[in-house]
């Protein structure tokens, strides 16, 4: 899994690489429920990774 910060439209944001792109944090959040903060220094502090990095294993990322 892979983590990165990227900005976009001149907010700077958390995601997660994918086979299909990134899957930005607040996507991920959005589709599944979960509450992961959007900055990488957060999730690395919470020791927790968004849902899609998760689940890459064995099925496809959002």
């Amino acid at each position: 899994m892979k983590l990165i910060r990227f900005s976009h439209d001149g907010a700077v944001h958390a995601g997660v690489v994918t086979t299909g792109g990134i899957a930005p944090v607040t996507e991920i959040n959005a589709r599944t429920g979960t509450k992961a903060p959007n900055d990488l220094l957060e999730i690395i502090r919470a020791g927790r990774r968004p849902r899609a990095a998760r689940r890459r294993r064995g099925r496809a990322a959002v």
